[in-house]
């Protein structure tokens, strides 16, 4: 009687595979087992065979037209019936990766072309079997473990009382033993194993015996020329009416594959996969360790973070490539730096960090710091191109700044980014000071996103007048958070912070909205049209869209473009002039074409952008200009119409150098027919000056402040309503 008749109804299979040879093979050796064999050529047919009617088990390919394996196995799993459907996937040999995702779809187990056709009516089988045990999820481990080694491949038979060891075909075949010189003893089975395992397993087995109990263990098998296998042995013991144990049998299993996909594993578990540094979980494995040693010995240990200090511009700049590539060097210098008791880690991106043990004081801290930003003093070469790159370090030390590991990498953490904020290239220590300052700086990154979400920023508009006359000639809208419970807070106590969380993008398309709103409202009410002015953060170019923006907050006010001006940084500019005349030098070509090659796509950008604002007839201003000197050559070819002269100029109007600076940018401004306002005007001496030398406009706190909207409406002519 055949297996699939011996269950009472006949069983049905589906064999799913775009090969008709397999399905075929497959149909042949299932019928001689007596199942009913269903066909199905592509994934789509396979769901609609599923759809009308559940099979008892599916040889599914995981490669197949339509709709691939794994989505059909999914489907499988949704469907009501198909919850305890065994599913066998077949796929290639060594494809761990398709392995991993066939389970994580659902399968019951998978099984490697090219298929051995001699077994795979067992497998089917027994896979059958354990479908219908795994039905009932509360059944014991006992019953479902039982069903799991009676379909190994291998098997075994010790009769203890005659000491013959029978061994079935199969396990020939996974010993790689020779059937003629095979012995058939005990001794013969067990010089097999590896050296190295055998002690061990000899005494699993003999405890095995002592207790009467089954057992379970894994191992390696030696070939010949050094190769080895790794197999799984499992066994049960016979026992006679007076309780003596007989008689053993035992089933082998090769689970080579396995066991290296179990590496695999564990290495992409533990391991970063580019540098082949420990990753975040095997370092604080390690770490959670050394800090129990030092904690026993009374010794010092130190977290050092480290960051790349600009490590992005070779990502955008030169492709991933480069990047990886460097990233690999970098921790090969570490490495080369660090004693064999120490740990380099890669927790992501351009972030490493190294904790360093047994030491006798904090000055050998220090030493060690400072050799970790020495290594960095030599360039990298890397695909041609010669990179100078700088590192961030942050060091926490035990016991002073923290006993735990999460506790001291927070710390180093926060050292870093003291390190980054105050010039780069250098370590710091941490201090209690920092971890105030950082606990701030995240309390009000939470209250920022709630800010916006809440609607509490507020525009104030500062006023600017003609020197001579002094008309209102334009308006500069300001942004200011309204805390609810700190008040007002300026710009630049957040804005920083707003642009590196990406808020800067949300943010900028709301001041440009409202500060439009707001100026049509004060000429719907009769007041003269002024034009209004709008500050663009860097941020707003290189990941929002500024021109959709722009056109967004005019098409919905109706505002005219000619009285609107957007101001840019004067460095902003210079950065993008700089890249591009860099990318005409080296024989790049397209100074203002959208295909323009890395590393200059985003100066490019920019100046597009520009190009495309002063088109639409919107004014563009050069905000703090006189502070990048370089850009002067530049104003010529730009779309700049308006050079507002950087306060620190206008502070300095009593020195030789303040005078000498805004003469040199009011006469610049009148050759290349640009007008010019000062800011920064807060004495009547400076206003004089300024008038003097025939600076076209005023801004400052002597002549207006910025106010909200409400009270700004003073500075609009008295004849106004």
């Amino acid at each position: 009687m055949s297996a699939a008749s011996g269950q009472g109804e006949t069983k049905r299979v589906l064999v799913v595979d775009d090969d008709a040879a397999i399905r075929l093979l497959a149909r042949e050796i299932l019928n001689q087992e007596e199942y009913l064999v269903e066909e199905a050529a592509d994934g789509r047919q396979a769901v609609s065979a599923i759809a009308s009617s559940m099979p008892d088990l599916i040889l599914l390919d995981v490669m197949i037209p339509e709709i691939d394996g794994f989505t059909v196995c999914r489907e499988v799993r949704s469907h009501p019936d198909g919850k305890n459907t065994a599913i066998l996937m077949m796929t290639g040999l060594g494809d761990v990766e398709s392995i991993r995702r066939a389970y994580d779809a659902g399968a019951t187990d998978f099984i490697t072309k090219p298929i051995n056709w001699s077994i795979l009516g067992h497998r089917i089988r027994y896979m059958i079997k354990a479908g219908q045990a795994m039905g009932d999820l509360r059944k014991s481990e006992a019953l479902l473990s039982s069903a799991q080694r009676i379909a190994r491949l291998g098997s075994w038979d010790w009769n203890m009382s005659t000491g013959f060891f029978h061994c079935s075909d199969e396990l020939y075949h996974i010993f790689n033993l020779d059937r003629a010189a095979f012995d058939g003893t005990y001794r013969a089975f067990v010089a097999a194993i590896h050296p190295e395992d055998r002690e061990n397993v000899k005494n699993i087995i003999n405890e095995a015996i002592a207790a009467k109990q089954p057992f379970r263990v894994d191992h390696r098998i030696m070939f010949a020329k050094g190769m080895e296998r790794f197999v799984s042995t499992e066994a049960e013991l016979a026992l006679d009416q007076n309780g003596r144990a007989i008689r053993m049998t035992g089933t082998v299993q090769d689970i080579t594959a396995r066991k290296q996909a179990e590496d695999q594993i564990r290495t992409l578990a533990l391991y970063d996969s580019l540098t082949g540094l420990p990753n975040r979980m095997l370092f604080n494995d390690r770490l959670e360790q050394a800090l129990r040693q030092a904690a026993r010995y009374g010794t010092l240990l130190a977290v050092i973070f480290i960051d790349l200090d600009n490590f992005k511009d070779v990502n955008d700049g030169l492709g991933h490539k480069v990047g990886d590539l460097l990233l690999q060097e970098v921790a090969q210098r570490l490495l080369s730096a660090m004693r064999e008791t120490d740990t380099v880690a890669r927790l992501g991106g351009d972030e490493f960090t190294v904790f360093t043990q047994n030491l006798t004081s904090p000055e050998s801290i220090y030493t060690v710091a400072q050799k970790i930003v020495d290594l960095f003093s030599a360039s990298f070469l890397k695909e041609k191109h010669n990179l100078f790159i700088s590192v961030s370090v942050g060091v926490a030390i035990y016991p002073t700044d923290g006993k735990t590991a999460e506790e001291l990498l927070k710390q180093a953490d926060t050292a870093m980014y003291y390190a980054k904020e105050h010039g780069k290239g250098r370590y710091q220590l941490f201090s209690k000071e920092m971890q105030i300052k950082a606990d701030s700086r995240l309390l009000m990154h939470n209250e920022l996103r709630r800010a916006l979400e809440h609607h509490e920023f507020i525009l104030h508009y500062q006023p600017k007048f003609a020197s001579e006359s002094g008309e209102l000639t334009g308006i500069e809208a300001l942004i200011r958070w309204q805390h609810p419970e700190r008040g007002i807070i300026p710009p630049e106590s957040f804005l920083p912070l707003a642009e590196s969380m990406g808020l800067m993008v949300p943010l900028g398309e709301w001041i440009l909205l409202e500060a439009c709103r707001q100026n049509m409202a004060w000429m719907e009410r009769g007041y003269p049209r002024v034009q209004i002015s709008v500050n663009l953060s860097p941020v707003q170019f290189q990941r929002g869209d500024i021109l959709a923006a722009i056109r967004n907050a005019l098409e919905k006010t109706g505002m005219e473009p000619q009285l609107l001006e957007i101001e840019i940084r004067e460095n902003m500019l210079i950065q993008s002039y700089d890249s591009v005349m860099e990318c005409l030098n080296t024989g790049e070509k397209g100074f203002f074409l959208p295909e323009l090659s890395a590393p200059y796509k985003k100066a490019n950008i920019v100046l597009l952008a520009l190009a495309e604002i002063r088109k639409m007839g919107v004014s563009i201003a050069l905000d703090d200009f006189g502070t990048g000197y370089s850009s002067l050559g530049y104003l010529s070819d730009s779309p700049i119409n308006v050079l507002k002269i950087d306060r620190r100029f206008v502070q300095a109007i009593k020195t030789e150098a303040g005078n000498e600076i805004i003469l040199a940018i009011i006469a610049l401004s009148k050759k290349l027919g640009m007008k010019v306002i000062a800011e920064g005007v807060e004495t009547d001496f400076q206003k004089l000056y300024l008038m003097m030398q025939d600076c076209q406009e005023l801004q400052g706190f002597l002549v207006g402040k910025p106010v909200e909207a409400g009270e700004f409406v003073r500075h609009f002519p008295e004849t106004a309503p």
